[in-house]
């Protein structure tokens, strides 16, 4: 009775609503970098007061305040018998390109699914539980997840879930772990310009990855960029210039906490052989403002029956849909709680 309850109030409460459409355009139209996404927030957080929900603002105190954390709980509610289901927002916006990645709509579906569980408890006085509608600002290289579950915003969370939009519907996306580095190539204090050249080290660095990926798994990523430095010499009229440093930016992906650590360590290794090589001096640092990314698990029981009742209203999975090999901060909640993160396939109507 519980089941077919559930399945027809959230029947009753798929039927479009304006405001949600609404939501999701004015953030699109209003793009936010990470931790300054005031608009999003005022506006999501205003909107779920008027929907009855209890509304944390700045619920960790994270930088810039832009989280919050919003519930709704069912009269009988025990947190030692019934569960905490949370359902993730996020709304921060890309440098120059806006939502490109569509937080926007994951903003919108984590509100719509908020109020249809919010129906569920209201009009079912067997079904006990509470429904948290859990903002994460700053994933785009924020790490908001990651602060978050520092501060222990997940500690009372029984299982997690969020949809990001996507080219086909996906239940278990592949999503990697993910960090960046700065690897420097100088000339050493006591070489020759013509002896050190930290351009030869950068390109070597980048041979060795190259040679180094007919070895890659499917699911090892590692990608860069060279940008020589401003600082150069003119040896003369007539010669190219020499420069007297390289910066290299790289990052390294992978599933697997194993495979990511050891793609770490290779491209260490590889940076340290190229400065040795060619003479030159290496500074290498992983990006300590970027929180390290960790693969997703996605927690089969839930997919399991997030397929069975999707399905019921029509979604359509692939058979052999394109892998994702996308990176989000709702790995290292996946690690904490059980969660699940759909790629959802998104079609105007």
């Amino acid at each position: 009775m519980v089941m077919r309850s559930f399945e027809q109030d959230t029947k009753n409460g798929i039927v479009p609503r304006p405001e949600l459409r609404s939501l999701s355009g004015n953030i699109y139209q209003h793009p936010e970098g990470k931790f300054e996404e005031r608009y999003a927030h005022d506006l999501l957080t205003a909107f779920l007061d008027k929907e009855d929900f209890k509304v944390q603002k700045d619920y960790k105190s994270l930088s810039g305040g832009t989280e919050f954390r919003a519930e709704y709980t069912s009269a009988e509610y025990d947190p030692s018998l019934h569960p905490t289901i949370a359902v993730i927002c996020e709304y921060d916006a890309l440098p120059e390109i806006g939502h490109a990645c569509g937080h926007n709509l994951i903003a919108e579906s984590g509100i719509a699914t908020g109020l249809a569980v919010r129906d569920v408890l209201k009009n079912n006085p067997e079904v006990q539980g509470q429904i948290v509608v859990m903002s994460t600002p700053g994933e785009e290289d924020g790490g908001g997840k990651c602060y978050l579950l520092a501060r222990s915003a997940f500690a009372d969370i029984d299982f997690a879930m969020m949809v990001h939009p996507f080219a086909n519907n996906d239940l278990k996306p592949v999503i990697l772990g993910a960090d960046a580095c700065n690897i420097h190539f100088h000339n050493s204090d006591n070489a020759s310009s013509l002896t050190c050249r930290p351009m030869d080290a950068a390109v070597q660095l980048y041979q060795q990855i190259a040679l180094f990926r007919s070895k890659f798994q499917v699911d090892w990523k590692v990608h860069g960029v060279v940008n020589p430095l401003p600082e150069k010499e003119s040896p003369g009229p007539g010669l190219m210039s020499l420069e007297k440093s390289t910066h290299s930016w790289y990052m390294v992906r992978a599933v697997s906490q194993k495979d990511f650590h050891h793609l770490q360590r290779k491209l260490e290794e590889f940076a340290e052989a190229a400065a040795t090589s060619t003479g030159c001096r290496l500074d290498f640092q992983w990006v300590e403002e970027m929180e390290v990314y960790t693969g997703m698990v996605h927690n089969s029981t839930m997919a399991k029956v997030y397929r069975e009742y999707s399905e019921k209203e029509g979604v359509v999975y692939p058979d052999s849909a394109k892998p994702f090999y996308g990176s989000t901060d709702m790995g290292n909640v996946s690690l904490a709680v059980p969660s699940i993160t759909r790629a959802s396939r998104w079609e105007k109507k």
